[in-house]
């Protein structure tokens, strides 16, 4: 009885042994079989974009060039170096993203930026004793440009100031201005400026010294207005809204106080595209006999050439070079000028020059002037600018 029981005990333990050994636990997981929550290395996390995929939110620069430039300026998008236009004739059909800044009853003006994002704005211009022409610190009218902008005003002539100053500012932080100027019988913007376009090459710069000497056959009570594309920052004798004296045939001004002069003076600031495509490089020791040449051909006598040589050679004789090239339309176009009655010969004189270490090659300018007969108005100014 005994054995039987001792076998009996036996046999239950080698099957409880044998159970054992054949069930794997069932928590513990087989170390090649990955966890359920942790992703295996050759997968990539699903919320993370392949690195040759561009975010979704960034255009590509030609989307960015494409949206960039204002769908109603394209008409003009031939005017490489315009960062906007200005026009007095009239669409066949209404522009639908017209702003109104002015109504008024003159002449409709329509002023387009060119690109989308540009500021366009107009400031006031007011006479200060001191300064001369002045712009207003604050815009009277701002505008943004959305694409298809087009702005209409009237341009009607202000009570108490003498101009408006139209700016555009492009998104890149080029900035073109211009003074709009007046007819003084109707109030009538001139019609030169309304079809000018704005040049994006246009710099900052100061017009040193221009002088005007008046020559008339007889003694003549003569008025000249000056319209300048920026400001007067120094004027001698004082411009009032314009210069009236009695000139003499010999060139003494009078004016209405009884002081004479030898010429009228003004010195301003403003923009302007010089042109160099055409010129001289000098060097500086030799500024003062390139001088004497050039403003004879430019038709200067020799009275008002010494005066321009004084004053510009000490600024240029020191110098290793210096590149000069006289301007014509670039500057006539930023400082117009209107001399009453109107003079038989008349010659503006201006050299736009900087130095330089060293020489520059340019096509030689010609210089060439007509002959003095009549009522002869002459002027010479002159302006240092940075290197081209």
């Amino acid at each position: 009885m005994k054995r039987i029981i001792c076998l009996s005990l036996l046999l239950c333990l080698l099957l409880c042994a044998c159970g054992e050994a054949t069930e794997p636990p069932v928590t513990e997981p087989s170390a090649t079989e990955p966890s359920a929550t942790e992703p295996s290395a050759t997968e990539p996390p699903v919320t993370e974009p392949s690195a040759t995929e561009p975010p979704a939110t960034e255009p590509s620069a030609t989307e960015v060039e494409q949206v960039s430039v204002n769908s109603a300026f394209l008409p003009y998008a031939e005017q490489e170096n315009a960062l906007g236009v200005i026009l007095n004739e009239p669409f066949e059909t209404e522009p639908t993203a017209t702003v109104t800044w002015i109504e008024g009853e003159y002449e409709r003006a329509y002023i387009i930026p060119r690109y989308v994002g540009s500021y366009v704005n107009l400031y006031e211009l007011a006479w200060e004793e001191d300064s001369g022409l002045v712009r207003s610190d604050k815009a009277v009218q701002s505008t943004y440009a959305e694409d298809g902008c087009v702005i209409f005003s009237a341009l009607e002539r202000p009570d108490v100031i003498p101009m408006w100053c139209l700016e555009i500012e492009a998104p890149n932080g080029e900035c073109a201005s211009m003074v709009l100027q007046y007819n003084g019988n109707t109030g009538t913007p001139a019609r030169e400026y309304l079809t000018a376009f704005f040049t994006e090459a246009s710099r900052e710069v100061s017009y040193a010294k221009p002088v005007l000497y008046l020559y008339p056959t007889e003694e003549t009570e003569v008025t000249v207005r000056l319209t300048l594309d920026g400001a007067l920052t120094c004027t001698y004798p004082a411009y009032r809204d314009g210069w009236t004296v009695t000139a003499q045939p010999d060139g003494t001004l009078t004016d209405a106080e009884g002081q004479t002069y030898r010429y009228l003076y003004w010195e301003g600031e403003g923009a302007a595209a010089f042109d160099f495509s055409e010129g001289f490089c000098v060097a500086g020791k030799d500024t003062a006999a390139f001088l004497e040449d050039a403003l004879q051909r430019l038709g200067l006598n020799r009275s008002e050439a010494n005066e321009f040589i004084v004053y510009w050679l000490p600024l240029m004789e020191k110098n290793p070079y210096n590149v000069i090239a006289f301007q014509t339309e670039a500057y006539t176009d930023a400082a117009q000028l209107s001399v009453t009655p109107t003079p038989d010969t008349l010659l503006r004189v201006f050299m736009a020059w900087y130095p330089t270490e060293e020489t520059v090659p340019l096509a030689p300018q010609e210089l060439t002037a007509p002959e003095r007969t009549g009522f002869v108005a002459v002027e010479w100014g002159g302006a240092q600018v940075g290197e081209h």
